[in-house]
């Protein structure tokens, strides 16, 4: 990320999240993603992340996890602000999606349901996201899986009111599933930036859950002209089935040569070389056996660039 207050040659480390006298969340573990600084000088200090998800078995409020294990409920987005670039501690600052799809708690009024699309889909879990100025408003990309749909990835906007980015929330009236993942291949980790010309590209992972290949795919995505001036992917007017020929294949791994690296290129990150000429991607790339960052085949999950 960039600091506002010169200290980018430090390495980052994500130390913790300070939820107040009650939570303290190691970024580690389960949560060992990548956070998404919000673009612009007045942003500088603030982030995206995820924030685990646990239901109280008894009353099914859905309250944040104190751990960031890998046994979780579901996962929902809140906002960070970093409290000191000298320490890389980040604060907890508000949620901005605490999802619901209302199957563990359905008379709950203090945890309503989040239904996107006019209904058609609901909310459950979000997580992994990334965020961009698209056509000039701050637009969030996230994973996502609720009630009517399996893991895909969703995109909506970052609603900033006069009060300022710490009242901040995702707007589920302009929130939308670009790409629908099936049972059997997910849409996973979507990553939005605006190309040379400005136009509007989500890169995905498509993840085939078994055997468990990941490829990085592209598509162009294109904002409805009135209305809740939604994104779809382009062409489209709803969401865009995961096994569309329109997705451009960006990083396909079964095509390599290096027998390390042949089944998986789970794409990170993706950004613009300093003089805007070429886009570069960083991935976790891996050959046979190579399914998850634990794995043991030899060179699993290790960093390359394109």
């Amino acid at each position: 990320p960039s600091s506002p207050s010169g200290v980018d040659g430090e390495p980052f480390r994500m130390r913790s999240i300070d939820l107040g006298p009650l939570y303290n969340i190691s970024m580690v573990g389960c949560n060992a993603d990548c956070v998404a600084q919000v673009p612009g000088a007045q942003y500088a200090d603030y982030f995206v992340a995820r924030l685990g998800i646990n239901v109280d078995a008894k009353t099914g409020d859905r309250l944040p996890a104190p751990d960031f294990s890998c046994n979780l409920r579901s996962w929902g987005l809140v906002l960070l602000r970093m409290k000191d670039w000298s320490t890389f501690d980040l604060a907890f600052v508000s949620v901005l999606l605490w999802p619901n799809d209302g199957l563990d708690s359905p008379n709950s009024g203090s945890f309503p349901q989040t239904p996107i699309q006019g209904g058609k889909y609901v909310l459950d879990s979000t997580y992994d996201p990334t965020v961009a100025v698209l056509n000039g408003e701050l637009w969030v990309s996230f994973e996502c899986a609720g009630k009517g749909f399996p893991t895909s990835s969703c995109i909506g906007p970052l609603a900033v009111p006069d009060s300022g980015i710490e009242h901040a929330s995702i707007d589920l009236a302009r929130t939308t599933i670009v790409v629908l993942g099936t049972l059997h291949a997910a849409a996973s980790v979507p990553k939005i930036f605006a190309d040379r010309q400005g136009r509007p590209v989500m890169y995905f992972d498509f993840f085939i859950l078994k055997p468990g290949h990941i490829e990085a795919r592209a598509i162009y995505l294109e904002q409805e002209s009135g209305g809740a001036r939604r994104f779809f992917a382009k062409g489209f007017s709803d969401s865009m089935p995961i096994n569309d020929e329109s997705a451009v294949r960006v990083w396909a791994p079964h095509l390599s040569h290096d027998a390390l690296a042949t089944n998986i290129a789970d794409v990170f990150q993706v950004f613009p070389s300093a003089d805007g000429r070429f886009y570069f991607a960083t991935a976790g790339i891996g050959g046979a056996g190579c399914r998850a960052p634990t794995a043991s085949p030899s060179g699993c999950y290790r960093l390359a660039v394109s």
